[in-house]
C-alpha cells in the first residue's frame, strides 16, 4: 500500500508589502541556495493565496528547512525585506478561518 506523504501549510507575509508570487519566488531561491536543487524538489513546494497572504505548501520532512529559509531572506530583488512565518498548520481549511 503507498502511503500518502504529509503536508504541511505555512502563511508567510513579507514586511514591506509584497505580493505572493514574489515571496514565494524568493522562499524558493533561498531555499536552492541553501538546501540545493534536490531539495527543492523533495521539499515539493507550491503556493497557495488566501485573503491575499502566502501560503507555502511543504512536506512534512522540510518543515524546519522551509521555516529556515524565509527566516534567512534579507532582501527581494535589492530591497530589504523581512519574511515571517504567521501560522503552520496542517490543513489548508483552518488557514482560511
Amino acid at each position: 500500500m503507498v502511503v500518502r506523504p504529509k503536508k504541511r501549510y505555512v502563511e508567510v507575509e513579507a514586511e514591506p508589502e509584497l505580493p505572493p508570487e514574489k515571496i514565494f519566488e524568493a522562499v524558493k531561491e533561498r531555499y536552492v541556495w541553501l538546501f540545493g536543487l534536490m531539495g527543492l524538489v523533495e521539499a515539493d513546494l507550491k503556493l497557495y493565496k488566501i485573503r491575499d497572504k502566502a501560503v507555502i505548501r511543504c512536506r512534512l520532512e522540510s518543515l524546519p528547512k522551509l521555516l529556515f529559509s524565509t527566516a534567512m531572506i534579507k532582501e527581494v530583488e535589492g530591497t530589504p525585506t523581512a519574511v515571517r512565518t504567521i501560522r503552520v498548520s496542517g490543513t489548508i481549511r483552518s488557514l482560511k478561518e
